[in-house]
């Protein structure tokens, strides 16, 4: 998933179907990405990512208790990484997709 402050840009199928979604679309119009962590997770994941974002060292790989969409929860391990939707270091055809999702 490329996500801005937690609103999903992309989405791929295996995030979907990881999640219990059925599409990577259902995911988007879901519109938060902590929704998929568990209420006692989210501080701490906000918390990379705003650290990620003000240049800030941040885990980049962790694990995390996330909630599938029927309720029933998950351990995952997430790599993350900051980035800038105009950078080279998000891939192209991710960033049309971002851009048009703006």
């Amino acid at each position: 998933m490329v996500h801005a402050d937690f609103k999903p840009l992309f989405v791929s199928q295996a995030y979907a179907d990881i999640f219990g979604f059925e599409s990577p679309d259902d995911v988007i119009e879901q519109g938060n990405a902590l929704d998929h962590a568990a209420a006692h997770e989210r501080d701490r994941l906000a918390a990379f990512n705003h650290a990620r974002v003000r240049g800030e060292d941040a885990p980049l790989t962790y694990v995390f208790e996330g909630i599938r969409k029927d309720g029933t929860r998950l351990w995952l391990e997430n790599r993350g990484r900051g980035g800038d939707l105009d950078g080279a270091d998000v891939c192209p055809a991710h960033r049309r997709r971002c851009h048009r999702t703006l």
